[in-house]
């Protein structure tokens, strides 16, 4: 039961999804990291949080990244390369958390290993603080109380709605074609993504602006099931990775996946690791790992993370097992969506009986 009780609330918070008053601006961290901070969150059975350290490392990519903080953006924390990017732009993600929560550290282990590989990622919320995690299940006693504290202690720095996603594109717009101490953000190249009630305000954002090419949901998708109708208009690609049945938003997410138009390309991918599993492991965990070659596949345009979700056995399937924190993602291509256009329009995806695999199926000249 206590597994449940941190992602029933991460879940709770966008099916009310009434922002409280915002919080006073927070003094980030240096620009060298988090170092100071002691703790962040890991993932025990089906996605229980645990305590782990932050990683410091940087991420696994080729820019070492860390989070920074901007005066003019103070309501957000920006996650980028440690060293200027020269010659390359680099594409844009907006990241909205779970619980909707004003926390931008909230997932720092798996934004900052986005980073690395190249992406300005800018999180909803100033930096804060991270609060204590729940216990694991063999040290149960007390996990529910320990879990409702760490919903109330990222609540305290306040909620968001989709419109922090859009103060960070009108602030990105604001630059100099995008130009940042970071490198130059690729204004044509912009994903909205989020975890949960994160997610929900992924999709709100992405179906106003149409500038967003992406929407990628995570442990994600509608409750209020009046308001799928609003996925006939989205014009993004759409790609939902969740966490298998112990995940509260399993379901949702399943469902909207089937709802959407077929002409839109989209993407499911499951890991059986519950709501929260994996993010808060060194460098994002299992997470981390499918995520980084996705954002490269569809912002970046790179051929060798693209073949990685079409090659047959799939890269992350090799290494599947049932158990929680070692199961790599699973892609499920549902029955009533045999054929799928993908982005680029070149490859289609098929039903699979084997869902550890995703199998090509044609490949246009």
């Amino acid at each position: 039961m206590y597994s449940n009780i941190l992602s029933v609330v991460l879940l709770a918070a966008y099916a009310t999804a009434t922002p409280i008053a915002e919080p006073a601006p927070r003094p980030g961290p240096s620009p060298q990291g988090l170092s100071s901070f002691p703790s962040a969150f890991s993932t025990g059975s089906k996605g229980l949080p645990v305590k782990t350290d932050f990683d410091t490392s940087g991420g696994s990519g080729p820019y070492p990244a860390s989070i920074f903080t901007d005066p003019s953006l103070t309501k957000h924390t920006i996650y980028a390369p440690k060293t200027a990017v020269n010659g390359t732009k680099l594409p844009l993600i907006i990241w909205g958390n779970g619980l909707c929560a004003a926390a931008g550290a909230f997932f720092a282990n798996f934004l900052t290993e986005i980073a690395s590989h190249g992406f300005i990622v800018i999180a909803n919320g100033a930096p804060g603080t991270l609060p204590t995690a729940a216990p694991t299940q063999s040290s149960s006693s007390g996990g529910l109380l320990d879990s409702l504290m760490t919903s109330i202690s990222l609540l305290s720095q306040g909620m968001t709605t989709a419109s922090w996603q859009g103060d960070s594109m009108k602030w990105v717009f604001g630059l100099n074609g995008g130009q940042t101490k970071w490198g130059q953000i690729d204004l044509e190249k912009i994903a909205a993504a989020g975890q949960s009630c994160g997610g929900i305000e992924s999709y709100t954002v992405s179906l106003a602006d149409p500038r967003i090419k992406h929407t990628v949901l995570f442990n994600s998708g509608y409750i209020d099931r009046s308001a799928v109708k609003n996925l006939k208009s989205i014009k993004s690609t759409v790609a939902y990775f969740l966490g298998d049945v112990t995940d509260v938003a399993f379901a949702n997410g399943k469902q909207d996946f089937e709802q959407l138009p077929a002409e839109v390309p989209a993407l499911l991918a499951n890991a059986d690791v519950g709501h929260l599993g994996g993010f808060f492991e060194k460098q994002g965990g299992v997470n981390g790992r499918i995520a980084v070659p996705y954002f490269k596949w569809i912002l970046k345009g790179d051929e060798q993370s693209k073949k990685m979700f079409f090659s047959n056995p799939s890269p992350f399937a090799k290494d599947v097992t049932m158990t929680a924190l070692q199961a790599a993602f699973k892609i499920i291509i549902l029955d009533n969506f045999i054929v799928r256009p993908v982005p680029g329009g070149t490859t289609a995806l098929c039903r699979t009986s084997d869902i550890h695999t995703l199998h090509q199926i044609s490949t246009a000249s």
